[in-house]
């Protein structure tokens, strides 16, 4: 059996933080417009988690069929949601002060040896770190695996509050998008992998760290800090490190660059405020599960000869302990019977009724956690 990869390390020790699936790869995807590039993930994408830990997106149901964010492609008879999300929908607080980390019990932190300079330009709703002076962070750990999340700047949460118009686009329109993912886009994926992002954690500067394969009797060192960067607009941070750790740092100084060259206008001036909290830390999301028959009837329909079930681990992609489950896939595979699956505090799920054979949840991502939760019946109208 092949070891687990960083990013499967990183996303299940993470996951019993409690902010819902740890992505490995914050940035957007380069390849996306620069509209979505600027702003990142954010409630109403739709999309599934790539096998790297990365949120691969498809579109975006809170934005009209021609907005800059959404591919020229999309689902058959594609409409944005209606009514619209209004100010009272979603919930935006600081959910991370600068400085913070979130680390696995295995990783012990100390405190800082020296200080570290660092110079970034911000405003408004922003961290403003104007000549203040930051410590380095220090970590150590003798385990033999260990997850590490370093937020210099801090982070923002964004939540949805209107759960229910979600559930109800989702479980309409559900079917049709597992068929866009695999006609148009080419991508074969199981039962209750699509996603529709419901809440986010977000920031503008992140290290994420991930130890495995070592022994007990040898000790991790680990140090977060800022770079002198009192000549540029972005602060740079870096990672030193001893023993088996794979670092990982971000944005890329020339990725931010780039977007911000887009805002300068013909006298060399920026049009709006660059700061970019594009970085998605982690991702909460709304997931639709098709029972049995109506998957094996829609992947006959695709052509397809053999059918991928959530429910499914003999492959181990979607064992809890490798942590690369989707939101309430295997969960809600039961709820079917009233009380019988097992999710997480504040979990929700919806039985959107015999006729649909599909199943709503917003169960977190938490591994090893078994809580008692009901599902609801919903009637449609």
């Amino acid at each position: 059996m092949d070891p687990p990869k960083d990013n499967e390390i990183y996303e299940r020790l993470l996951r019993r933080k409690g902010r819902g699936f740890a992505l490995y790869i914050p940035e957007p995807n380069k390849r996306l417009p620069i509209a979505y590039q600027k702003i990142g993930i954010h409630i109403g994408d739709v999309g599934f988690i790539t096998p790297d830990g990365g949120f691969s997106f498809l579109f975006n149901i809170c934005v009209a069929r021609d907005h800059p964010i959404n591919p020229p492609i999309l689902p058959e008879d594609f409409r944005p949601l209606q009514p619209k999300l209004t100010y009272v929908d979603v919930i935006e607080f600081p959910r991370f002060k600068s400085g913070s980390y979130l680390a696995s019990a295995s990783i012990e932190k100390k405190e800082s040896e020296s200080n570290t300079k660092c110079v970034t330009k911000s405003s408004m709703s922003k961290l403003l770190f104007d000549d203040r002076i930051i410590r380095g962070l220090h970590f150590e750990t003798s385990a033999s695996e260990g997850a590490l999340l370093a937020m210099p700047e801090g982070a923002t949460s964004l939540d949805l509050q209107n759960d229910l118009a979600f559930s109800n686009y989702l479980e309409a329109h559900v079917q049709k998008w597992y068929e866009f993912v695999y006609k148009v886009r080419g991508k074969s994926i199981r039962n209750g992998e699509i996603r529709l992002v419901v809440g986010c954690d977000k920031t503008t500067a992140w290290g994420i760290a991930t130890v495995s394969g070592m022994s007990q009797q040898t000790t991790n060192k680990l140090k977060f800090k800022a770079l002198d960067a009192a000549s540029s607009s972005t602060t740079t941070y870096t990672w030193e490190c001893s023993g088996m750790v794979e670092v990982r740092v971000g944005p890329d100084k020339d990725d931010v660059e780039a977007l911000r060259n887009d805002d300068i206008d013909t006298g060399g001036h920026l049009t709006i405020d660059t700061t970019l909290g594009n970085q998605c830390l982690f991702v909460r999301t709304m997931t639709a599960t098709l029972n049995d028959n109506d998957w094996v009837k829609l992947k006959r329909n695709l052509g397809k000869t053999s059918v991928k079930d959530s429910n499914d681990t003999a492959s181990g992609t979607l064992d809890p302990s490798v942590g690369s489950r989707p939101s309430g896939s295997d969960s809600t595979r039961s709820s079917n019977q009233l009380g019988s699956h097992q999710g997480a505090p504040g979990a929700q799920s919806y039985s959107m009724g015999r006729e649909s054979g599909i199943v709503i949840s917003t169960i977190p991502d938490l591994s090893n956690v078994s809580i008692l939760s009901l599902s609801m019946p919903l009637v449609k109208k």
